[in-house]
């Protein structure tokens, strides 16, 4: 970097904090959980639940850089760089802005964090305002990022042991940093931050320095559960997290110091470059594995929901009656246990529950004893195994775990048409839109929320007039929860939350399913696979609005995953091998129907274009100029077409653009999506099958095309992403070019006329 050229501000040498007007700036952004004035020295912020959060920008240290040629000795702060203190006020402004979905503040803090390291580097670099910085710094940058992030560019080991040396000179540098508590060693973040110069938060202390300290002060470390993991370097998400709360830098108003330019517009790209540990992908459900928990998921549905449904009504029934017994809560819990264990033998012989029921919540000793919470519980992990794999969704958007204030609720379910049994489903999006929609369900998605629905009402039969309750109370009434005996008395507790992670494993042992595939994201993946699989040509577009992607690139990750892609082609050949539940005989015959009809489209109408349609009129001109058809007699052209076809081996596969004519590895070397010997129809889309010689188009598919392209338009004037926006018009505009050439070639290629025989058209 050339230093030279970044200027030193006028009195840098004791830069000294100026006032502020209290009002907000007129060109910066507000955020309502900001609760401090402009100008306040200390950042008030309103967290979840009504905590308050402070954070004091003035008093972040920023390291010395007097050894690096430059003016500032220990001891610096970014109170003395006003300029800066603006510059992150409004950074951290403009991330709540961004972030809408749960833990808003967490996600902006940490990329204020960024921000703040970004400026101890740029201090150590002689660099005092961001407006100085050129694109060549901000590789330099990236370089020194590598490989493990903060701790490679701010050379934080180094930093570290440098303070263990002088803690073990100077008692005063160890007990400013160390505290002894219950004979524990714990170290002060912030003294330690003051002490490298930056912030460094207790999650980032190596195990070595944990043991270096320990042993300066004689007592054991502290441990915590989240300790630091340096041996891998960062991953791609950390380095990305990185670049886009750097990118929001460039985003600030004209009169704030801020970055001339965005150093880093692909954050996914430049991730990737950073040689950043990938992302650990997620474990694809094996189609065994699948049909297993599927099976079990829809007996629990279809069979054993009545059960556990009337067990609730029959603890809530028994805990009632005794509480007019007794008022010792030990008694009243013990006649509940004892008319479930009553009640349950007729239960289970007519609902077919499994194991011995034991009591309410307290867990049997063997392995067959089971509880009516367990059951709940076993009822809830199939009702989420269906939702997961039909809807396509993320665990929390169907569970809403924690304090995440979404989930599925009494009365998510809504009806899309007047006279037909059609549903439409309220649910929450996370990470992308970070806000709820309406999606279309099936049956399956309908009868597993109904008994939620119906489980939840036996918890709480207060709840069934809910016509006076607005949508954000009703979605306060999760369906996802299990009681206890109190909240089955009435009293004003909160219900215990289902956790997959947690509730699951009975459910999986059962299923004979082992401990590796008890991820809730499979159940996504495992949407996107047989969608891929199912249709030999997927849309992905409709795929990525269907995932709720931002964009094409998240969708192709589930197709192009070197395990996803393996897995979709060991399902095919496992499809291939049953024809005892797949009538191949009768499908091949009812293509070669459909070869037939399309080979007399071609032949007789003038609705008909495209390459394959070229080529079928070149064989009949051929053939008319040898053989003498009869003037009514189509079939005799038709036969001879045919026959052409069969040798050449073509059997045509139905897309909603028209049809794919190419099989096997000798057309994979001409066609427009066939490479290393075979077709890879994944990666087609209607562009590249426009252009190809085993394509053909007829005028009802002509139509379809021109519909999709039209509601591409109609979407594209409702959303309010730019970038978003521009593709959707991309994709119309590349409908219309696609309609406009087929038109053209059925005005160039006229069908055959039979008025004598052998005529030929031209």
């Amino acid at each position: 970097m050339n230093v030279q050229a970044k200027l030193i501000p006028a009195g840098a040498t004791e830069i000294r904090g100026m006032g502020r007007a209290s009002a907000w700036p007129e060109d910066v952004p507000f955020n309502p959980r900001i609760l401090s004035a402009w100008g306040d020295s200390l950042l008030r912020l309103g967290g979840e639940k009504g905590v308050e959060r402070i954070i004091d920008l003035a008093k972040v240290p920023l390291p010395a850089n007097r050894a690096l040629g430059g003016p500032f000795d220990h001891g610096l702060t970014l109170g003395q760089f006003p300029h800066w203190l603006d510059t992150a006020r409004t950074h951290l402004v403009l991330s709540l802005n961004e972030f809408s979905g749960h833990d808003a503040l967490g996600a902006a803090i940490n990329g204020l964090n960024h921000v703040l390291r970004f400026f101890a580097w740029c201090v150590e670099q002689r660099v005092y305002k961001l407006s100085a910085l050129r694109p060549q710094d901000l590789e330099e940058f990236a370089i020194a990022l590598r490989p493990y992030g903060w701790f490679s560019a701010l050379s934080v080991p180094e930093r570290l042991d440098q303070v263990v040396e002088r803690a073990g000179k100077d008692a005063h540098v160890l007990n400013s940093i160390v505290s002894v508590r219950n004979r524990v060693c714990c170290v002060s973040a912030d003294a330690l931050s003051r002490e490298v110069g930056f912030l460094i938060t207790s999650r980032e202390f190596p195990l070595e320095f944990r043991e270096a300290m320990a042993a300066l002060t004689g007592y054991p470390f502290r441990q915590s559960r989240k300790a630091a993991k340096r041996g891998g370097g960062w991953s791609e998400s950390s380095f990305k997290n990185c670049f886009v709360a750097l990118n929001r830098l460039a985003q600030m108003p004209e009169t704030l110091d801020r970055l001339t330019f965005e150093p880093f517009p692909n954050t996914r790209k430049h991730a990737r470059q950073s040689g950043g540990r990938p992302d650990g992908r997620t474990r694809n459900l094996l189609v065994e594995e699948a049909a297993k928990l599927l099976g079990l998921a829809l007996k629990w549905i279809y069979e054993r929901s009545d059960g556990v449904i009337e067990l609730v009504h029959v603890w809530r029934d028994a805990l009632e009656e005794a509480r007019y017994r007794w008022c010792a809560a030990s008694s009243i819990q013990a006649y509940a246990t004892q008319r479930l264990r009553e009640a349950y033998p007729a239960i289970q012989a007519k609902n077919g529950l499994p194991g011995q029921l034991t009591g309410a919540v307290r867990a049997g000793e063997g392995d067959e004893d089971t509880t009516v919470v367990e059951l709940i519980q076993d009822l809830q992990t199939a009702a989420m195994i269906i939702v997961g794999i039909n809807q396509g969704r993320r665990k929390n958007e169907v569970l809403g775990e924690g304090s995440r204030p979404w989930g599925l609720y009494l009365g998510c379910l809504l009806p899309s048409d007047p006279f037909i049994d059609a549903h439409e489903l309220d649910i929450y999006i996370e990470k992308t839109w970070r806000k709820w929609m309406r999606m279309s369900t099936n049956k399956l998605t309908v009868d597993a929320i109904r008994v939620l629905e119906r489980l939840r009402l036996a918890m709480f039969p207060q709840e069934k007039d809910s016509s006076s309750l607005s949508v954000d109370e009703l979605r306060k009434r999760k369906l996802f929860v299990f009681p206890t005996y109190r909240v089955l008395l009435g009293e004003d507790v909160v219900p215990h939350q289902y956790a997959f992670e947690c509730h699951n494993g009975r459910f999986f042992k059962e299923a004979g399913v082992g401990e590796e595939a008890r991820r809730s994201h499979s159940f996504r993946r495992f949407f996107a696979l047989i969608y891929v699989y199912r249709w030999e040509h997927p849309l992905l577009q409709a795929l990525s609005e269907y995932l709720c992607h931002m964009d094409m690139e998240s969708t192709r990750v589930y197709i192009t995953d070197p395990s996803m892609r393996e897995e979709a082609e060991r399902i095919e050949k496992v499809y291939r091998l049953r024809a005892d539940c797949f009538p191949i005989e009768e499908l091949t015959e009812a293509q070669r129907q459909y070869a037939d009809d399309l080979l007399h489209a071609m032949l007789t109408s003038t609705s008909a274009g495209g390459p394959m349609t070229r080529r079928v009129r070149q064989w009949v001109k051929r053939l008319a100029r040898r053989v003498e058809f009869a003037d009514s007699d189509l079939d005799e052209a038709l036969a001879a077409v045919r026959s052409n076809v069969d040798r050449r081996g073509y059997l045509p596969t139905s897309f909603r653009h028209g049809a794919c004519w190419a099989t096997g590895a000798r057309m994979a070397r001409r066609a427009r999506c066939g490479s290393n010997g075979q077709l890879h129809r994944e990666q087609a889309d209607i562009g590249i099958c426009s252009a190809c010689p085993f394509h053909s188009t007829s005028e009802a598919f002509l139509r379809n095309v021109e519909q999709e392209a039209m509601e591409l338009e109609a979407q594209a004037k409702t959303t309010v992403d730019a970038i978003e926006r521009e593709a959707i018009l991309t994709a119309s505009r590349r409908l219309h070019e696609l309609i406009d050439l087929e038109r053209e070639l059925m005005a160039r290629y006229r069908p055959l006329a039979y008025a004598s025989p052998g005529s030929t058209t031209s």
